[in-house]
């Protein structure tokens, strides 16, 4: 195990089975350990000591643990926390806990038992000690921005926004899959309209089949309902010759009721100049917002987890070990935001609001650059 200095750790129960169990393994582990029996006690040791790991049941004093539950996270923001339940009481779910374990004192094995809690005081200490010099990622409590991130090409992206929200001219947002077009186009759409008016989405490929088809086009509709709103075209480079000429009918002029906002993965002026690409319909979004993928903003990825899982820890910060800072920082993210958000909702899952390298574990040489 590694050397975790002043391995603080404090039990809550009243069952004297696991205050005597757990403080032996404990102790023989060379954890300090004190030991609560009320919810008082409990509640003053919380507030006076700052442990690393806190251990707590289902009952005390014959009462539901809740009351010192509700409060460990405001008094321990940075403990580990272990639930434990025996067969006679049955499991609870606890939103705060670290890590889950069945400890079964009095029914189990007594090696069983011991092997289970040196197994995890071993996962448990590893995490301490890789926590040690860990990165802070403040969680801000301000209203979200419109686009997350302080890299140059994000400011300027959001230098434009304030431009486009008052000047209701067509714009197009280029970038690769996952970069966040689709959620740029709602929020000049919600900046501009502030809930008067309606977003249309048109997938280019659908509207290519529509028209080959002879069905339903959602451009037909548009042009003969004149709603006021946005429509967003998505994957604009894909429309095809007769798409793209039902495109120019919209009518782009700023004052418009309809706002229209292109999004694309490719470099339109390229094909333009390739010939495959309607040139006045690329002139008439003047307006163009660039949006970098994730590997040529690595600056703006702590700003981003942040904002990912505010949602799901109480605290105003998460912590990422170095090595885990180091996985994050040198991985591809070949699928761009949405990849990051499903890492950072699956690490810090089970992390007590702190991510390390082993909650990383599909990270390794073959995602690295």
């Amino acid at each position: 195990m590694p050397d975790v200095r002043n391995k603080l750790s404090l039990i809550i129960s009243s069952d004297q089975r696991i205050l005597s169990f757990v403080g032996d393994q404990l102790a023989l582990a060379g954890w300090y350990t004190e030991k609560a029996e009320t919810n008082p006690q409990a509640l003053e040791l919380l507030r006076g000591v700052k442990w690393h790991l806190v251990f707590f049941s289902h009952t005390l004093s014959g009462e539901s643990c809740l009351p010192v539950e509700q409060q460990i996270e405001s008094l321990q923001p940075d403990a580990h926390l272990w639930l434990l339940a025996d067969k006679q009481t049955g499991n609870i779910a606890s939103p705060v806990r670290d890590i889950f374990c069945e400890l079964e004192v009095g029914i189990g094995s007594e090696q069983d038992n011991v092997g289970m809690l040196r197994r995890w005081l071993s996962i448990i200490e590893n995490r301490i000690a890789e926590l040690q010099d860990a990165v802070v990622l403040p969680i801000s409590t301000a209203e979200t921005e419109s686009i997350i991130g302080e890299c140059p090409a994000v400011q300027e992206a959001r230098r434009q926004i304030q431009f486009l929200t008052g000047a209701h001219e067509p714009c197009l947002i280029t970038g690769e899959h996952g970069t966040g077009k689709l959620e740029l186009a709602r929020t000049i759409h919600e900046l501009r309209y502030r809930g008067e008016g309606q977003m249309t989405l048109i997938m280019c490929e659908e509207e290519n089949e529509n028209f080959n088809t002879g069905r339903h086009s959602l451009l037909s509709e548009v042009q003969n309902g004149k709603p006021r709103g946005t429509i967003f075209i998505n994957q604009i480079e894909l429309a095809s010759e007769r798409v793209q000429a039902a495109l120019l009918n919209l009518d782009y002029k700023p004052d418009s009721a309809l706002s229209i906002i292109a999004g694309s993965c490719k470099d339109l002026r390229g094909m333009v100049e390739q010939g495959t690409f309607s040139i006045e319909l690329y002139s008439r979004l003047k307006n163009y917002i660039y949006l970098p993928p994730l590997r040529d903003r690595r600056e703006d990825i702590g700003l981003l987890i942040a904002h990912f899982v505010k949602n799901f820890v109480s605290k105003p910060y998460v912590r990422v070990s170095r090595r885990a800072w180091e996985l994050l920082q040198g991985y591809c993210w070949e699928f761009n935001l949405p990849e990051l958000h499903s890492v950072a909702l699956n690490a810090i899952s089970g992390g007590a609001g702190a991510i390390c390298a082993a909650d990383l574990p599909f990270f390794g040489d073959e995602g690295a650059e």
